[in-house]
């Protein structure tokens, strides 16, 4: 900022009147041109405005309040441009308001912000390690925060607009787009917990291994939970870059194993559609070379409700007895349409009810019993046709 300065007394405070700047110090009066030759270039300390958005920032941060932090960190970053807190928050904040349609984008926008505000910690005064450290381990709790949102609202969105009446079209649609929302959350976890490795040699303890281990095990659980309905000729991509993410983990866990897909997630349609292909067929309406005919025996609906998945060793145990014990007869393939017929509308109707879960779970837990009593087991099933 440029000011006109007195070289009498040195004051910047001279007002025009008339054609002549008047110092309002001393008195001497200066021409147009006079002053002209005067101007000088004037530091103006803004720290204690500085200090104040700050200040106002921290707590919008501490509330979560995104439309006031985004606000004020951005003005912090016109006066800090260097301060990676500004970068990130502002970005931050700006994204964590996103539409439903704007997860995908949101979080890879994130991402790509990362490896530069990475870089600004690195910049931070008189090389304070712990300062830095303390600034990533930030960085990594609120990507997190961030990942869980994103993911929590993609997740909502998905259950309440697939429905056992939803078209085929828009049913793989839907979980599609889900597919693609949880991969950019993922994708955004895996691309913080290696970069704050970067930062691990300046740390001493376990808070920041243990914060990248966190990330990596939370996308490992959302890569994990999709890979089932992903269309084969990207199965294998995924299940990379979910050996990328085990690999992470295991330098900090060497015991750790890659969970389970957990189909508890979705709503019960969704269960039931998924269940039958049961990982035959992907939504992209291809199949896998295990696939079997339409003729196959059907979804066990209420246990597939009672113990969220179609693959666990209570409902392998009901599969077999199923296939082996009941189809073969007359009466019991009588019964098995019966119960085709009904059980889909009692667990739409009371699939998502505590009271129907345990009613029927105390049902199925005797039976279970009674049938491995009897020689039925419990081990990875196949339905064969009936």
């Amino acid at each position: 900022m440029k000011a006109i300065k007195c070289e009498m007394c040195g004051s910047d405070n001279l007002v025009k009147q008339n054609d002549l700047y008047i110092c309002q110090s001393c008195g001497t009066k200066y021409s147009t041109e006079e002053a002209k030759k005067l101007l000088v270039e004037i530091k103006v300390d803004k720290s204690d405005e500085t200090a104040k958005l700050y200040q106002l920032a921290r707590i919008a941060k501490k509330d979560f309040d995104a439309v006031s932090a985004a606000k004020y960190y951005e003005q912090i970053k016109v006066l800090c441009p260097d301060d990676w807190e500004a970068a990130f928050f502002s970005l931050y904040f700006r994204l964590y308001q996103c539409r439903i349609f704007q997860i995908q984008s949101s979080a890879n926008t994130l991402n790509n912000s990362l490896s530069t505000v990475c870089q600004l910690v690195l910049l931070i005064k008189d090389d304070n390690k712990k300062v830095m450290v303390d600034a990533v381990l930030e960085i990594l709790v609120y990507v997190q925060a961030f990942a869980k949102t994103m993911d929590e609202s993609a997740l909502k969105h998905l259950n309440e607009c697939c429905t056992i009446r939803t078209s085929t079209d828009g049913f793989q649609n839907l979980m599609i787009e889900y597919g693609d929302r949880a991969i950019a959350i993922a994708n955004m976890l895996h691309t913080a917990a290696l970069l704050a490795k970067g930062f691990v040699e300046l740390n001493t303890g376990e808070r920041l291994k243990s914060q990248i281990v966190s990330c990596e095990k939370t996308a490992a659980k959302l890569l994990t939970n999709i890979l089932g309905f992903v269309a084969p000729q990207y199965r294998s991509e995924y299940t990379n870059m979910l050996q990328e993410y085990k690999k992470v983990i295991r330098e900090y866990e060497p015991s750790y194993i890659l969970p389970s897909s957990d189909l508890s997630i979705f709503n019960n349609d969704i269960r039931i559609v998924l269940n039958k292909t049961n990982g035959r067929n992907s939504l992209s309406g291809e199949s896998s070379n295990t696939s079997s005919t339409s003729n196959s025996s059907g979804g066990c609906y209420v246990a597939t409700c009672v113990y969220g998945s179609y693959d666990c060793p209570q409902v392998w145990a009901l599969r077999r007895y199923r296939d082996y014990y009941l189809a073969p007869k007359k009466f019991g393939r009588l019964f098995i349409r019966l119960y085709y017929a009904i059980s889909p509308t009692l667990v739409r109707w009371f699939g998502k009810k505590e009271w129907f879960r345990r009613i029927w779970k105390n049902k199925l837990d005797k039976r279970i019993e009674i049938l491995k009593q009897n020689g039925v087991k419990d081990s990875p099933y196949q339905d064969i046709e009936w």
